[in-house]
């Protein structure tokens, strides 16, 4: 996946800094049946540190399209 951003550098538009994959968890989640899955890429958060809480998520699904998203009650700047 990261080399198909980097040959339409499309790396340095992402709101997740991908080059440094050990800050992120990634959870991949497959329908019993294989057929569907769903992926959710997004930095660990610390609940004794606030700056942590309000960090951008990625998630996908079989569907093709990627969602970003932000905690409730935290603001997300319009792209």
């Amino acid at each position: 996946m990261l080399t198909f951003l980097r040959k339409r550098n499309l790396l340095s538009k992402s709101p997740i800094y991908l080059e440094s994959p050990k800050r992120y968890e990634l959870a991949i989640s497959t329908s019993p049946d294989g057929l569907h899955y769903q992926i959710t890429l997004k930095r660990p958060s610390d609940v004794n540190d606030k700056t942590t809480w309000c960090k951008t998520a990625a998630f996908s699904d079989d569907a093709g399209l990627i969602f970003l998203g932000a905690a409730i009650d935290c603001k997300t700047s319009a792209p």
